[in-house]
């Protein structure tokens, strides 16, 4: 049998809202992950952030583990069947890349943007950084009445950080996350891909659990639901031709 995995469940606030709130999201991943996971093919640990910064939370748990790799869960991927099976394709990628990323989208439509209170995309951009911690569920707060605003990110890809593998060597040589972040949990992750980037390390995105995420049925109650599928190809496949135009940072799987 394979390793343990070290299975990480950061029970935040957004993780409570999937659920209605309260602790009940936390307790339904757990349950799923002792039913569909084989006893001792994973070592599980959770916390709550709301206490606490997200940085400081983390960094407590990831200096319980041991293993090569670590999952992070925030989005409640390790809830869906196949998420071990999906960790362990993922794991086999790890080489040079301080973390993989499941879930992915960029700027290229009007309605897309980045949260100001957590990013500073001037410095991103000049550092040459293409894919960048926070998912789609930061665009949502960016103050699109600003005529320049887009320029800003035609140029920037962003990887969600509800589902991310981190590399053991990557984490020992970086000491983890910076814990004077104490906004959220966006801007200790952005920091922690520049630091990887300028270390040498490349950052890199598998589609598995994204598929996993817009399949879960609840998600076939919203409107277009029941083709998440294709749109996540067609997602795919655009992130793909985005960054090919500059591989400063990402390496296309």
């Amino acid at each position: 049998m394979n390793d343990p995995v070290d299975l990480l469940i950061v029970a935040t606030g957004r993780m409570y809202a999937y659920s209605g709130g309260g602790a009940v999201m936390a307790d339904k991943l757990i349950e799923s992950v002792e039913r569909t996971c084989e006893q001792g093919s994973y070592r599980l640990r959770v916390a709550e952030s709301d206490g606490e910064p997200w940085a400081v939370t983390v960094n407590r748990l990831l200096a319980e583990t041991t293993g090569p790799v670590v999952h992070l869960d925030e989005g409640g991927y390790c809830g869906v069947p196949g998420w071990l099976e999906t960790f362990r394709q993922a794991q086999d990628l790890l080489r040079r890349e301080a973390l993989l990323c499941g879930k992915v989208s960029f700027p290229q439509r009007d309605e897309a943007g980045v949260d100001t209170d957590s990013y500073q995309p001037g410095r991103l951009h000049s550092a040459g950084l293409d894919l960048i911690p926070g998912g789609g569920c930061c665009f949502a707060h960016y103050d699109r009445s600003d005529p320049g605003w887009y320029r800003q990110f035609r140029d920037v890809a962003c990887a969600g950080w509800d589902c991310v593998w981190l590399n053991r060597a990557f984490l020992d040589e970086c000491g983890g996350l910076d814990e004077s972040f104490s906004a959220g949990a966006h801007a200790a992750a952005v920091d922690l891909s520049l630091r990887a980037w300028r270390g040498g390390w490349t950052v890199g995105y598998v589609p598995g659990p994204h598929t996993l995420h817009y399949g879960l049925p609840a998600r076939a109650e919203e409107p277009g639901g029941d083709d998440w599928a294709g749109l996540l190809e067609k997602q795919t496949v655009e992130f793909y031709e985005h960054i090919r135009q500059d591989r400063r940072s990402v390496v296309p799987r």
